[in-house]
């Protein structure tokens, strides 16, 4: 986020550690087509995050701004720029008879950088391709 300060402009990062928002998907066996034509999602018409269900009008960015700025202690109005990333915030866990399954999110992610960055620290000499 970038915000007014007293003396410019600064930058900070905000986290929600509950989930806020909801990307809602049509159940996979509700689509007639996804075995012809497999799984089909535009990102612009398909998955457009959820912020709430209110009657009236709800204005969503002022909404979105005011809760940045409770969760930045700050005014909606100092905030200059929003940058928000969804992410699943579903906590880990083990699953299966002997808890040899591991749900997680993100893991793609996370186990391909560990995994390169063992493979770095565990290297004793440098391979011939790599000179």
């Amino acid at each position: 986020m970038i915000l007014r300060d007293g003396k410019g402009t600064t930058t900070r990062l905000v986290r929600f550690a509950d989930p806020l928002l909801r990307i809602p998907q049509l159940a996979i066996h509700l689509n007639r087509e996804v075995n012809q034509k497999g799984l089909i999602l535009n990102p612009q018409t398909h998955l457009p995050p959820i912020l709430s269900l209110v009657e009236g009008d709800l204005q969503c960015e002022s909404y979105l701004k005011e809760m940045v700025a409770r969760q930045l202690d700050c005014r909606p109005e100092d905030l200059l720029g929003l940058e928000l990333s969804l992410y699943d915030v579903q906590k880990s866990s083990l699953a299966g008879p002997n808890s040899e399954f591991l749900f997680a999110p993100r893991l793609d992610n996370l186990a391909s950088c560990h995994a390169a960055t063992q493979g770095l620290l565990e290297a004793r000499e440098r391979a011939p391709e790599t000179r």
